[in-house]
């Protein structure tokens, strides 16, 4: 991402150096994350909560076919 930054800050102001386009992408992209530090949060709290669930859904799904393989109901 930042590369990307960088090259469309050069694009937009080729009177910078490539070292003064690299201080600016990175103070764009530290202001980006700091705005969007709460909606991360969220996301990534989502995502482990999804995450759990699925891997305790795929562990439940494994141990009732182990179960189902031991034939203990026969």
């Amino acid at each position: 991402m930042e590369e990307k930054l960088i090259k469309h800050i050069l694009k937009k102001d080729s009177s910078l150096s490539k070292k003064e386009a690299k201080v600016k992408a990175k103070k764009i992209i530290k202001a980006y994350n700091e705005q969007h530090k709460e909606r991360d949060k969220k996301r990534d709290f989502k995502f482990r909560k999804d995450f759990e669930e699925a891997l305790d859904k795929e562990s439940n799904q494994t141990l009732f076919n182990y179960v189902d393989g031991l034939g203990l109901d026969e």
